[in-house]
């Protein structure tokens, strides 16, 4: 019964966690990069976009690491799509979420 208590009240704690980590993806994003797919396991992300340069990629990361709700941004890969005069560069992302009893302590 106490596992099952303690079960309930972590889920109640992070019910809204996706809320803010939804509203700090938009807020981050930096002009000229778009997001395509997203994927979690745990407490990580799977980013991928296009960006119109490796310069906005990096903006980007630069955002996620001063986020509430967002840490930690890896790097994964980016390629150019099509020719390089198109100036469009497809990445992917891993980001961390932080952890719903990190909510309290003002990072």
């Amino acid at each position: 019964l106490l596992r099952r208590k303690e079960i309930i009240e972590r889920l109640q704690s992070s019910r809204y966690q996706m809320v803010h980590v939804f509203d700090e993806l938009v807020r981050t994003l930096p002009d000229g990069v778009r997001l395509s797919e997203m994927s979690q396991a745990g407490e990580a992300l799977n980013l991928i976009g296009q960006a119109q340069s490796n310069a906005r990629i990096s903006a980007y990361m630069r955002n996620i690491e001063n986020a509430e709700w967002l840490r930690l941004p890896d790097f994964r890969k980016s390629e150019i799509v099509g020719d390089e005069k198109s100036g469009r560069y497809r990445f992917e992302l891993g980001v961390s979420l932080r952890k719903s009893e990190d909510e309290g302590d003002g990072e």
